[in-house]
């Protein structure tokens, strides 16, 4: 379109510098980081490309001796019993709140319902 006002300088989007690299996902074998978009383009400026975040491999020596237990959450609350009377059932639930990591991390034990 040509409906530019008169004396409008054109404005490109522009990205912000990349973060700091994250922490090594040892389950991945990967890092991240990002960045976020500092100004969006104007009616005549230009659009960017790029992603707002990237990865890249991790040194697999820095997650053998990294060693993160796995955590569960707490139990949710029982359910309500299923039947108002004469038997029925109720459940509960937990999550996994920190997968295993590493060569020494101890895997999750237990059910997580019962």
């Amino acid at each position: 379109g040509c409906n530019w006002k008169c004396g409008t300088e054109c404005v490109d989007a522009r990205w912000s510098d990349w973060g700091s690299w994250g922490e090594c996902n040892c389950q991945e074998g990967l890092k991240t980081r990002a960045r976020s978009l500092q100004r969006l383009p104007n009616d005549c400026g230009k659009t960017i490309g790029g992603a707002a975040e990237e990865s890249d491999a991790c040194d697999s020596a820095q997650c053998a001796s990294k060693a993160v237990d796995c955590q569960l959450s707490q139990w949710a609350p029982w359910t309500e019993c299923t039947a108002s009377c004469g038997g029925g059932q109720q459940t509960r639930e937990r999550n996994v709140t920190a997968a295993a990591q590493g060569r020494t991390g101890k895997p999750c034990e237990g059910s997580l319902l019962e």
